[in-house]
């Protein structure tokens, strides 16, 4: 009883190797039209059992001739240059051009000199090749000549087909075959010798003929899509020599180097009509469907595997990947590519700390700063160079923002010029909505960033950002420099207890921070170390920060696995030294105290306003400056009795 043969169509299978030569030769302006571009494609025979057949796509596929050791598939490439032109663009003219390609050459002598024309395939593609995402759509042309051509009466398997002596001398006579030959060939039935399509006439038997195809499919019950066009071919020349057809869907499998084809299949009884009247197939096929198993293209996105900036994101923080493997198992990589931190002076420390936070992982940088790149800091300052100083410098929050994006493109730098209001710095009436301005930006800042540095070259510089950091809860880190000592600290939390509670930068101070601008002279108004002396107290900064939210429960003197957690590091580098200290907040302290946060949390641009003004009013709000005289007093009277005694 007759039927008709069910088919298994082809799975497209182009490997990251194709993307990536694509997009090379897309950035050099690859015919980004809908000009046809040749293309090679390629499936083994009979490779994945049960499955679909696997069809592939590499590098290669736009070299002259691909060097594959699988059977070679001729396909054109139209690459558009828009999306909306790939979307719109007329696929079924497309696919009846390439279909009367293949019919002019199935139905002439072309077919029996390269058998390889029989089946062909091309791709539809969009490449986004800035964020590395695909849009494809693969098509498989087939030939139905009628809606009952592919009818046989059953399938067997090989090795029932044909003996062992002839299976033997099949996988000899196909490996002599040349490339082109092996994709259709003609088997003499009698001795399982194959031969090329152009001597089919003379292996006719009894108006029987035994054809062979390189088969893709795996399927034991069915063959793979080529054998469509096998058919059209058998259909259009066999007629009326032959009345029917067997159709060997040749597949081969190598084990311990020796080639085996018991998987292979054979169609019997493929019926043979005439074609007199059929000028062109009555139908055509071959879109590939997407995973939803619907006709439509579908869409890849490979930046993970292909952007540079992906790639760069792993080979980057390889260090880390590694430290956590061998050194240190407990490390938290992902709460440092988590937090996000604000560096307040984009300067000599500046600079240094963003350079070592990036190495650490942490990506989320933002830079405070209202001074401009001058002709003398591109030798201490790491993020600059001679071109950011020219024409008045650029901005240095915008320069040190771009120079990281320069060195990591996936970091989320961002620069901010802003001017810091400091106490003892007096406001003109026309400079109060400017300040206020900064004030605000600055405060939304602080809020949105997980710790803050501070970095600036002034003491008075530093209060304002000391406040809204105990305000809002944020971790504060503060680095200062000497001629040849620094100081580097963590500052304490405002939830704990104040005698618990470690000291701000102001703390040890008995006096409101002034205006140390006026009596400076020439060279004081630049920040002069030792040249080597801000990486250290920059490394110090950073690696204790990293320390401290990686175990942020310990004790200042407990180890960890990263070693202590300390409170303060004072360095003194004409000795070499490095000194751990800790100390407690001060209850007088003009940034941390709670009279200043009760100050701050009642009228905020009150206070900055007033401090601004008058350097002496934090001493008025924290009784300061009744400390002093007390302190004075007690001087006095000492030096009184000292003179009694005398």
């Amino acid at each position: 009883m007759s039927q008709v043969l069910k088919v298994v169509p082809f799975t497209s299978i182009p490997d990251a190797t194709f993307w990536h030569e694509l997009t090379r030769k897309t950035l050099n302006i690859y015919k980004l039209d809908d000009t046809p571009t040749p293309l090679w494609g390629y499936f083994y025979s009979g490779k994945a059992l049960l499955y679909s057949p696997r069809f592939h796509l590499d590098s290669h596929s736009f070299d002259e001739i691909p060097e594959t050791v699988g059977t070679v598939v001729r396909g054109t490439l139209f690459n558009y240059s828009r999306l909306e032109d790939f979307k719109k663009s007329d696929k079924s003219a497309i696919l009846n051009s390439i279909c009367d390609e293949i019919w002019a050459d199935i139905s002439s002598e072309n077919v029996f000199e390269d058998p390889s024309l029989v089946n062909r395939f091309f791709l539809l593609c969009y490449a986004n090749i800035k964020k590395y995402k695909y849009y494809y759509w693969f098509c498989f042309p087939a030939l139905i000549l009628s809606e009952d051509s592919i009818v046989y009466q059953h399938i067997m398997p090989i090795t029932e087909y044909l003996p062992a002596p002839n299976l033997k001398t099949l996988i000899d006579s196909f490996s002599a075959l040349h490339y082109k030959q092996r994709t259709f060939f003609v088997i003499d039935l009698i001795t399982g010798t194959a031969h090329p399509l152009h001597g089919w006439q003379d292996l006719v038997r009894e108006e029987k003929l035994v054809v062979g195809y390189c088969d893709p499919c795996g399927n034991p019950h069915a063959p793979g899509w080529p054998i469509r066009n096998v058919v059209a071919t058998i259909l259009c020349h066999c007629s009326p020599y032959v009345q029917t057809v067997d159709i060997v869907c040749y597949r081969e499998e190598w084990k311990s180097g020796v080639c085996m084809v018991e998987h292979g299949i054979v169609v019997c009884g493929l019926k043979v009509f005439s074609l007199v009247d059929i000028n062109r197939p009555l139908k055509i096929v071959g879109w590939e469907r997407n995973v939803k198993n619907k006709l439509a293209w579908r869409v890849l996105d490979l930046s993970s595997t292909l952007d540079p900036k992906k790639i760069a994101e792993t080979a980057c923080f390889i260090n880390l990947s590694l430290m956590k493997w061998r050194l240190l198992p407990s490390l938290d990589i992902d709460k440092l590519f988590a937090v996000k931190c604000l560096i307040i002076g984009a300067g000599t420390l500046g600079c240094n700390v963003s350079r070592c936070l990036l190495a650490w992982g942490i990506t989320h940088v933002t830079f405070v700063d209202n001074g401009k790149v001058s002709l003398s800091n591109p030798t201490r300052q790491t993020l600059f160079d001679f071109k950011d100083s020219m024409q008045g410098g650029k901005c240095k929050a915008y320069a040190a923002a771009e120079a990281l994006k320069r060195i990591y493109p996936n970091c989320q730098s961002r620069g901010y010029e802003i001017t810091v209001p400091m106490p003892g710095h007096a406001i003109a009436i026309d400079e109060v909505d400017s300040t206020l301005k900064d004030f605000k930006l600055l405060e939304e800042l602080v809020i949105e960033h997980d710790a803050i540095f501070l970095l600036t070259d002034s003491r008075e510089s530093r209060w304002l950002p000391t406040v809204l950091c105990q305000a809002h809860d944020k971790i504060c880190m503060n680095a200062a420099l000497g001629f040849d000592s620094f100081v580097v600290m963590r500052h304490g939390n405002y939830d704990t207890p104040i005698k618990k509670r470690l000291s701000c930068y102001f703390c040890s101070d008995v006096v409101a921070p002034v205006n140390s601008f006026e009596s400076r002279t020439l060279d004081q108004q630049c920040t002069v170390t030792r040249p080597g002396l801000s990486f250290i107290a920059s490394a110090l900064t950073v690696e204790l920060f990293v320390s401290f939210i990686q175990y942020p429960e310990s004790n200042e003197v407990e180890e960890t696995p990263l070693g202590i957690v300390p409170h303060q590091i004072r360095g003194f580098l004409s000795l070499y030294n490095l000194l751990i200290s800790r100390g407690e907040a001060f209850s007088n302290c003009v940034a941390c105290s709670e009279k200043v946060l009760q100050a701050f949390r009642d009228n905020k641009e009150e206070l900055l306003l007033k401090c601004c003004n008058d350097a002496l009013y934090l001493e008025e709000i924290t009784e300061l400056a009744y400390t002093k005289e007390n302190i004075d007093q007690f001087f006095l009277d000492s030096d009184l009795d000292d003179n009694k005694e005398d």
